[in-house]
């Protein structure tokens, strides 16, 4: 009988995390020049000009994809290299902890051979308006514990000056979401409230920081098409 963990592992077969069990459909993306950076292209984020847009579905060996096993919107950074045996450790922040912790994302699987190339950046993408269907799902009911298995799992209080501290530092890292140096963004229980500068208006309250950092870039737009 089979572990889990080795029939994850097992050749040919790629995984991607979704907050939901449903089928997943193809996504509008875009890939940098070098082919080492890709976003999904949505209201809130659109590419470069010389970024390549494409439609189709991302997903990636179980180890690489481990990182989405948490809410969409969570940023993270991840330090060290990868050995046989040393691990990678994944830095959260600590106000992510709770909803990290209680998220219940979908664990799909597909084959290779349905369609998935390669890319530069070591991902995989199956290009095409009809994205593959999943060979099979499953409900992951505590992620931390599958993150665990493949790096050190590490929460700070403030994680975008962690990121300043290891850029400081020089300590090679990579990272994921919206690092912006920006203050005015304050989490309050389960919202993420858009302040002014000093703190003494809210200019907004939203459900996820990716609104809150939207709102603030149309403010600062507005304000550039007035200037």
């Amino acid at each position: 009988m089979k572990s889990f963990i080795q029939y994850i592992n097992e050749s040919g077969k790629l995984y991607r995390f979704d907050d939901k069990q449903i089928v997943p459909s193809a996504q509008d993306y875009a890939t940098s020049p070098d082919g080492t950076e890709s976003g999904r292209v949505s209201p809130d984020w659109q590419p470069p000009s010389d970024w390549k847009r494409s439609k189709g579905l991302f997903a990636g060996q179980y180890h690489h994809v481990l990182s989405y096993a948490v809410p969409r919107d969570t940023r993270w950074i991840v330090t060290g290299k990868k050995g046989k045996n040393e691990k990678q450790t994944i830095h959260f922040d600590e106000a992510d902890r709770e909803r990290i912790s209680s998220h219940s994302p979908t664990l799909s699987q597909y084959n290779r051979r349905q369609g998935f190339k390669r890319t530069l950046g070591g991902e995989y993408f199956a290009s095409g308006e009809d994205a593959p269907k999943p060979i099979k799902q499953t409900k992951i009911t505590d992620p931390l514990s599958h993150i665990e298995k493949h790096y050190n799992i590490n929460f700070v209080k403030n994680l975008t000056k962690h990121k300043r501290d290891l850029e400081s530092q020089g300590v090679h890292h990579t990272a994921e979401g919206d690092f912006e140096v920006n203050e005015t963004i304050v989490k309050s229980g389960n919202k993420w409230l858009l302040k002014t500068k000093d703190g003494s208006r809210t200019l907004g309250t939203h459900s996820s920081r990716d609104k809150a950092l939207a709102q603030e870039r149309a403010i600062k737009a507005s304000e550039a098409r007035r200037a």
